[in-house]
This record gives C-alpha cells, sequence and structure tokens, in this order.
C-alpha cells in the first residue's frame, strides 16, 4: 500500500463521519433529543480527530503521485492548499464539539449557543471538506474534470505534437489519398 493510497482511504472518514453526524445534530435539535444531540456531538469531535491523519498523509501522498505522468503540480497545490483550510475547520467543529459536550454535561446555561456553534462550524467543515475532495479528485481524475486529463505538457510531449501540426506528415498534407484540396475526384464526374 503506498502512501497515497492509505491518504485515499483516511480521506473518507472524517467527510463520511461529519456528514452523518451533521445530519444526527440537525435532527437531534429539531426533535429536541438529547440523547442523539450527544451522540452527534461525539462524532463531530471524532470527526475532527480523525481529520488530522488525513492531513499528515497527504505530504506522502504529493510525494508518491506528483512525478507521475498526468499530474499537474498546480492541481496538487491546489488540492494541499484546500486542505489545510478544511482541516483548520473541522478540527475548530470538532473542538466546539468538545466543549459544548463539556457545557451539556456541566449543565451550563449557554451550551444552546455552543450547539448553534457546532452545526455552523459542522457546515463550514463539509462544504470545505467537499471542496478539498473534488480538487484532490482532479489531480488523476479525468472523468471529474470533464473527461480532460490534466498534463503538464513538456518539452518532448510538444516536439511529439509538433509533428502532427507541421506540413510534414507524407501524403497527408494533400489531403485524402494523396490529392490536393481542390483537385477533383475522377468520380466526381
Amino acid at each position: 500500500m503506498t502512501s497515497a493510497h492509505l491518504h485515499l482511504i483516511l480521506t473518507h472518514f472524517p467527510i463520511v463521519g461529519m456528514i452523518l453526524s451533521f445530519c444526527l445534530i440537525v435532527y437531534a435539535l429539531w426533535r429536541k433529543d438529547q440523547r442523539a444531540l450527544d451522540i452527534a456531538l461525539v462524532g463531530i469531535l471524532f470527526s475532527g480527530l480523525a481529520v488530522l491523519p488525513v492531513f499528515w498523509s497527504g505530504e506522502g501522498a504529493e510525494d508518491t503521485v506528483e512525478h507521475l505522468p498526468g499530474v499537474m503540480e498546480s492541481a496538487v497545490d491546489r488540492h494541499a492548499n484546500a486542505a489545510v483550510f478544511a482541516a483548520v475547520l473541522t478540527v475548530i467543529a470538532g473542538g466546539v464539539a468538545f466543549i459544548t459536550l463539556l457545557m451539556r454535561k456541566r449543565g451550563m446555561g449557554f451550551a444552546k449557543w455552543g450547539q448553534r456553534s457546532v452545526v455552523l462550524a459542522g457546515l463550514l467543515a463539509i462544504m470545505a471538506m467537499g471542496w478539498t475532495a473534488n480538487l484532490g479528485g482532479q489531480i488523476r481524475r479525468p472523468e471529474i474534470t470533464g473527461g480532460l486529463a490534466l498534463l503538464d505538457i513538456g518539452s518532448e510531449a510538444r516536439q511529439a505534437s509538433h509533428l502532427f501540426t507541421s506540413g510534414d506528415r507524407g501524403d497527408d498534407h494533400h489531403g485524402r489519398h494523396g490529392k490536393k484540396a481542390g483537385d477533383k475526384d475522377d468520380d466526381d464526374d
């Protein structure tokens, strides 16, 4: 298993955990279900912790894929920059969930503000993780980029493409069947 493979596997835990926990906290607040609220807060806390190994494994994944054909350094950089932002927001959401759990267990009256803050932080973290995942998918997934391969064309590829765009293509420069453009076909009479 490569570090890139490990990174892709780990990535799913905080994303799925945050989405499920976010749905549960919205449900719990709507239904005033205290047990579901506690479970959702713990889920968001664990998602905030689970994002750390994903973030730390990103450097190894970058080292694995950065020199592969079809990988643009700019796509990797965009993903890495978005990952910093998403990781910070997810850790903040986990931290706010932890503080809210403590406030709820101690019966503090302003725990409701913490619950609202967790919903907002969770929503922001989900959006940031979704954007980061989308950018990560664009590194090597042409179906995400609309079928266009993200290629960093080097000088060899430019030279090869020049062969197909220059006039030195054998009989092809005369068009089909070796005729020049404008020549009349014998069959056209």
